[in-house]
């Protein structure tokens, strides 16, 4: 009789087959790798789980891609960002004085630093008339990366302007250091990003002594990292995540998994010249120090942000199989 995680991989496996055979050729294999991979390295159930939560997020990933109204989420995830930075206002405004004791507004979503990763990928596809919404939740949450990627991605929303973009960065330069200095214990502090590269240096300890070529499995940064950390004596808090999700896949699934999560990068990299580019940056900027993919409302909101760009360009390129 076969095993239920046996049971489960092979299914998993399958999936990742046909949904490379039928609809994205790398994001099927990195699944169909990711779950075979889990019987390969120590990282045992959890691990399977992770993948399970990947698949289920592919699947979303599919059902966006296929399905003809599409376009519609966008103005879905404009009104989910509004309506998440007007709650984060309203907490900060009913909340203690924020002058006397920084407080950073949770949003909905229950983290400051989430709700300002929600306020990026949404708000750069926002017209005008709602940007000073957007910039106002960046405000009161105090994220400054999530500030960055905003940013970073309206420079883009609007490079062929550069008249206007240029004097534009100054100004969003000259609002970021507001939040620096009204904000400063927030995430973008010193002693954040020092905490943080102490972690990659750990993570790339971990990763060089234990599977340089599959790396350490799924949900192994999680499973590891926590008790090297304790025995190194590292301050500053657990990082179950990397903070890096370039670096995590690199860490978790080795060369191969990162040579096939770039093979994606490379196949659709049309996604950066899509309408939905903007937000596809913001995404960019916020993995790099961030997790948004391994948050459940913030992957959401970045699968439907990719899987909507993908279908775009299929649409502009006439483009199918990748």
């Amino acid at each position: 009789m076969l095993d239920h995680r046996l049971f489960a991989v092979l299914m998993l496996v399958l999936a990742g087959l046909w949904l490379a055979a039928r609809l994205d050729r790398w994001a099927g294999l990195f699944l169909a790798y990711c779950a075979a991979l889990t019987l390969l390295t120590p990282s045992e159930q959890r691990g399977l789980v992770q993948v399970q939560l990947f698949a289920m997020g592919l699947l979303a990933y599919a059902w966006v891609r296929l399905n003809p109204s599409w376009a519609w989420w966008r103005p879905v995830l404009i009104g989910a960002g509004v309506v998440e930075s007007l709650i984060a206002i309203w907490q900060w405004s009913t909340a203690k004085p924020p002058f006397v004791e920084q407080y950073h507004a949770p949003g909905l979503i229950g983290n400051g630093n989430w709700a300002g990763s929600l306020l990026a990928m949404t708000g750069v596809l926002a017209p005008v008339l709602l940007l000073p919404v957007f910039l106002a939740g960046f405000f009161v949450t105090g994220h400054r990366l999530g500030f960055l990627a905003f940013a970073v991605g309206l420079l883009w929303r609007w490079r062929e302007w550069w008249r206007w973009s240029v004097p534009g960065a100054g100004l969003m330069a000259g609002a970021g250091w507001l939040i620096w200095t009204l904000n400063h214990d927030a995430l973008g502090s010193p002693d954040a990003v020092i905490n943080r590269g102490a972690a990659w240096g750990y993570g790339l300890t971990l990763w060089l002594h234990n599977g340089v070529v599959l790396g350490l499995g799924p949900n192994g940064w999680a499973t590891y990292m926590p008790g090297y950390q304790y025995a190194l004596g590292q301050m500053g808090g657990l990082f179950l995540h990397a903070h890096n999700e370039p670096f995590q896949v690199l860490v978790e699934t080795g060369f191969v998994g990162l040579a096939l999560v770039a093979a994606w990068c490379w196949y659709q990299r049309r996604i950066f010249w899509t309408t939905w580019a903007p937000a596809c940056v913001a995404l960019g900027v916020l993995s790099l120090g961030m997790f948004p993919f391994r948050v459940p409302a913030l992957g959401l909101v970045a699968v439907v942000v990719v899987a909507a760009a993908v279908a775009e360009t299929v649409t502009l390129y006439d483009g199918g199989q990748e």
